[in-house]
This record gives C-alpha cells, structure tokens and sequence, in this order.
C-alpha cells in the first residue's frame, strides 16, 4: 500500500515530486498530497467529458460535410469556362 501511494503520487503530479521525496516525507503529508490529487482529477473528468462532446460534434460535422462532398463529386453538374476574347 505505501509503495502504491508513492507511485500515485509521483505518477498523477506528473513528475512534481520524486520517489525520495515523498518515501521521506511524514505519512500524513503523504496522505494528504495523494487526497489533494484524487481530489483534482476527479473534478477534471467532467470538464474532460465536454471535450469529448465536442470532439465528437466535430466529427459528426466533417462526415456530414464528406457526404455532401461526395453527392456533390457524384452529381452530373458541369459548367463551361468562356475563353476571353
């Protein structure tokens, strides 16, 4: 267990603390930082979820255009260019 909460710690804060510094520091502190992480990522998930919506939406749009380009490349539409006098 204590061995998992330094990963998670070192891990999560992206390179914050090494595994030195937080074998070393007093438990409580340890507990804490690793709270304090949990805490963070659990409220960034959500915001996490509306990118992938947007994301998503995104998609969504560019197939649409791709089938209107496609019906458009599929259509007998022409046009003749007037050469200038």
């Amino acid at each position: 267990m204590v061995f998992e909460e330094i990963h998670e710690i070192c891990f999560f804060s992206n390179g914050a603390y090494s595994f030195n510094e937080i074998y070393n520091i007093p438990i409580y502190i340890r507990k804490f930082l690793r709270s304090e992480l949990i805490d963070y990522y659990n409220k960034k998930k959500p915001s996490e979820s509306n990118v992938i919506d947007e994301t998503t939406k995104i998609d969504e749009i560019k197939n649409i255009s791709s089938v209107y380009k496609s019906k458009i490349a599929d259509s007998s539409f022409s046009y003749q260019v007037k050469k200038p006098q």
